[in-house]
C-alpha cells in the first residue's frame, strides 16, 4: 500500500507541521528556564549548558539510526517512536532529581527532535502527489520555527511558576499530535532502499552533506550567541531579547515558502546563492551595531535567508536520495546535530578570542564554506539518475546538484 493514500494533503500538512512542532518544543524547552535549572543543580550556566551538548551528540547518533532502520520500518512508526521520545524525554525533564537524569531526558527529546525530522520530511515526500509535495514539505519546515513563535512563549509562561513545567508543554503537544498522527496511513516500509552505507559512497551525497553540516554549524552559532549579542552590546532586558528573537524566528516562516516559489528555476544556484547572502549577513551582523532595532532586524535577516537555504538544502536531499526519502533526510538531521556540535563550540572560541566581530567572520566562512561545497558541480556515477520521476520539478533543485 501506498503511504499516501487515504492522506489528503492539508491533512498531511497539518500532521506534519504538528510532528515537527512537538519535537522543536522538546528541544528548545529548556532554552529559556537554562539558569534557573542549573541554579536547582548548583551548576553554572556554562556548565548546564552542556547538556545541550550532549543531547546534540545523542541526537546525532539517532539519526543515522533511523535512516538505517527506515528501510524496514513505516514513516508512520518512526514519527510514532519520535513523539514517544518526546513525551519520555520532556517527563524525564520535568521531575529530574538530578543533573545526570535531566541529561538522559534532553537527550531522548534531541534524538526526537532528528527522528520526527527526518521521518517528517520524508513523509512529506511520500504522503503527497507531485502537485502538492512542494507545499507538503514547506510546511513540515516551518513547524520547527512555528515552536518559537507559539510554543516559547507559553513554555515561558508556565516556566516562571517553575522551571520544570516548562517540560510540561511538549509533553502535551506530543501526546495531542501522537492521537492525531493514528489518521495518518500505516504504510509499509518507507522505502525499499538499502540504508545510509550506499549513500554515504555516493560523492554528490556526501558533499551535499557535508555543506549542510558547515552551513548547520554556521546557523547554530547564530542561535547560541545572537541573545548573548543584544543583551552585552545595548544591555538589552530578557524581554527585548526574547521579542527579537521570537520575531527574527517568525521571518523564517515566509523565507521558507519564498525558495518554494521560486525553487524550481534555478534551486542548485539558489541554495549556494542562499549561503553566501547568510556569509554576507552574518558578518554585518557582528560587526555593525548600531542599536537594538538593527541588530534585531539583522537577525530577522538571518532568519529569513535560513528559512529558504533549509528549504532547498531538503529538497536537494530529497533529489539526491533517489526516492530514498527517510535515509536522505536522517543523514541531513544527523549533520545538522553534528553542525550544532561543532558550530557551538567554534563559535565560543571565536568570541572568546576577538568578539563579536571575530564570531560574526568566522561564522561568515562556515556558510561560505558550505555554499561552495554545494554549488560545485560533481559527476555522478554512470547510469544513476540525477532526478526521480516522482520529485517535482518545484521542490527539487537543478540537475547535478
Amino acid at each position: 500500500m501506498s503511504e499516501r493514500q487515504h492522506t489528503s494533503p492539508r491533512r498531511a500538512a497539518a500532521l506534519l507541521f504538528s510532528c515537527v512542532l512537538a519535537a522543536q518544543s522538546g528541544q528548545l524547552a529548556l532554552t529559556p528556564v537554562l539558569t534557573d535549572a542549573a541554579h536547582t543543580f548548583s551548576l553554572t550556566t556554562a556548565e548546564a549548558g552542556q547538556i545541550r551538548t550532549v543531547a546534540a551528540a545523542f541526537a546525532a547518533v539517532a539519526a543515522l539510526a533511523a535512516g538505517a532502520a527506515s528501510a524496514r520500518v513505516s514513516l508512520r512508526t518512526l514519527l510514532s517512536v519520535g513523539l514517544a521520545l518526546v513525551f519520555v524525554g520532556s517527563s524525564l525533564s520535568l521531575t529530574a532529581s538530578s543533573v545526570p537524569a535531566l541529561a538522559v531526558g534532553q537527550s531522548l527529546t534531541g534524538a526526537a527532535s532528528s527522528v520526527v525530522l527526518a521521518a517528517g520530511v520524508a513523509a512529506a515526500a511520500a504522503w503527497s502527489d507531485d502537485a502538492d509535495r512542494a507545499r507538503v514539505v514547506a510546511w513540515t519546515l516551518v513547524g520547527a520555527p512555528a515552536a518559537w513563535v507559539v510554543a516559547m512563549p507559553l513554555i515561558g509562561v508556565v516556566g516562571t511558576v517553575s522551571w520544570r513545567l516548562a517540560f510540561a508543554v511538549p509533553v502535551a503537544v506530543a501526546a495531542a499530535t501522537a492521537v492525531a498522527l493514528r489518521l495518518a496511513p500505516a504504510g509499509r516500509a518507507s522505502q525499499a532502499g538499502s540504508g545510509l552505507r550506499p549513500m554515504l559512497s555516493d560523492r554528490a551525497l556526501r558533499r551535499w552533506a557535508t555543506g549542510e553540516l558547515l552551513s548547520y554549524a554556521a546557523w547554530s552559532g547564530v542561535l547560541v550567541y545572537a541573545g548573548a549579542l543584544l543583551v552585552e552590546s545595548y544591555a538589552a532586558s530578557h524581554t527585548a531579547v526574547g521579542v527579537a528573537l521570537g520575531a527574527g524566528a517568525a521571518a523564517y516562516i515566509p523565507g521558507t515558502f519564498a525558495a518554494r516559489r521560486v525553487a524550481a528555476e534555478r534551486a542548485r544556484a539558489l541554495l549556494a546563492t542562499a549561503g553566501i547572502l547568510l556569509a554576507v549577513s552574518v558578518l554585518g551582523f557582528g560587526i555593525l551595531r548600531f542599536g537594538t532595532t538593527f541588530s534585531a532586524v539583522g537577525f530577522g535577516v538571518l532568519c529569513f535567508l535560513s528559512g529558504a537555504r533549509t528549504y532547498l538544502g531538503s529538497a536537494a536531499g530529497l533529489d539526491l536520495g533517489r526516492g530514498e526519502h527517510a535515509s536522505a533526510m536522517s543523514l541531513r538531521a544527523a549533520a545538522a546535530q553534528i553542525g550544532w556540535i561543532v558550530g557551538s563550540a567554534t563559535g565560543g572560541a571565536a568570541l572568546a578570542g576577538g568578539g563579536y566581530p571575530t564570531l560574526g567572520l568566522v561564522l561568515a566562512m562556515l556558510f561560505t564554506a558550505g555554499a561552495l561545497v554545494q554549488g560545485l558541480p560533481v559527476r555522478r556515477r554512470r547510469g544513476r539518475a540525477t532526478l526521480p520521476e516522482h520529485l517535482p520539478r518545484e521542490a527539487a533543485p537543478a540537475r547535478g546538484l
